[in-house]
């Protein structure tokens, strides 16, 4: 992380990381790849990665990974957690003075959209199966469904986080994963 800080320039146009940290960041992950592949053979390696980056990382090429482990949480829909607060005060938390209104929003919106972003995980889950087929590899999750550093709490419950996690689940059943979680 601190040596793609130092990569800032050119700007990114819409992307998590420019073309310059892009390279980095492959390259990287190769090099300690094949080389733990090298060292221990009868080991699977991979490098996990958050879904959140997958449009930029879904071209890569995965010859030197054993399997994908792919993050992948309902935070990731732009449309669920936009204008609730979620990623102002629950992921980057100064305080948890606004998480009880947070929470109420996203209740809100999953209760009315829980369908559509179901459709939406689909979508996503089918896209990385695709590229997993293409390298020949196995597919999972390992870290999902619902909200990344969700905690107990007074002001949060866990319905929105159970469901999307069975959904999750299921979904990752449904598309052939070797290995599935049902939370984090």
């Amino acid at each position: 992380h601190k040596m793609m800080d130092t990569m800032n320039e050119p700007s990114k146009f819409g992307k998590k990381f420019n073309e310059q940290q892009t390279r980095f960041y492959r390259e990287t992950i190769y090099e300690i790849l094949k080389n733990l592949r090298e060292k221990w053979q009868q080991l699977d390696f991979l490098a996990s990665q958050p879904q959140n980056h997958w449009e930029n990382d879904k071209d890569m090429d995965y010859s030197v990974f054993s399997l994908l482990d792919i993050h992948l949480w309902m935070v990731h829909n732009d449309d669920f957690v936009k204008d609730t607060g979620y990623f102002e005060h629950i992921h980057a938390p100064k305080s948890d003075r606004f998480w009880a209104q947070t929470y109420r929003n996203m209740k809100q919106k999953w209760e009315i959209n829980k369908q559509a972003y179901e459709v939406w995980l689909d979508k996503k889950i089918s896209g990385m199966v695709s590229v997993a087929r293409k390298w020949s590899i196995p597919i999972g999750n390992t870290e999902g469904w619902g909200a990344i550093y969700w905690m107990d709490h007074p002001a949060l419950e866990w319905d929105i986080i159970k469901e999307a996690g069975e959904i999750g689940a299921r979904l990752g059943a449904a598309h052939g994963y070797s290995f599935n979680c049902t939370s984090n």
